[in-house]
């Protein structure tokens, strides 16, 4: 989101934006584009592939998401089983980025941003209203 990127890490995909997301554009930063538009895509299509690190192709798949009754936050969960056992586990998060933290930078005043920190998440708008305030 700002450009950091980190070294050595066996899983090179990326976490927050999405695979057509181009390249050298880094969203949070204060040379970036403006938000009122969203950047063309760099591909067609979505390019994300979950992977099987520690079992075989032969493993039944099982997609759990991207929404689920027992999570907070939407997320896509692969489980990969052999027979009823749990081989490996692959995930996809942040389904729900939607930039606020450069919107309220950028385009809201002091007081307006508290309206925005309520819609942060549904279960726990409140904390975060009064986050903003207490710091703010």
């Amino acid at each position: 989101m700002y450009g950091l990127l980190p070294v050595g890490l066996p899983d090179e995909r990326r976490l927050v934006l999405p695979d057509d997301w181009p390249d050298e554009l880094y969203p949070l930063r204060k040379d970036s584009m403006d938000y009122r538009q969203r950047p063309a895509p760099t591909t067609d299509a979505e390019t994300y592939e979950f992977i099987n690190e520690l079992g075989s192709k032969k493993n039944n798949v099982v997609p759990i998401g991207p929404l689920h009754v027992t999570s907070d936050e939407p997320g896509h969960f692969r489980l990969f089983v052999d027979g009823e056992n749990i081989i490996d586990a692959d995930y996809r998060l942040f389904y729900v980025h939607r930039g606020m933290e450069k919107l309220a930078e950028t385009r809201m005043g002091y007081n307006e941003v508290t309206f925005l920190s309520d819609r942060v998440c549904g279960i726990c708008g409140f904390a975060h209203s009064t986050a903003y305030t207490t710091v703010g």
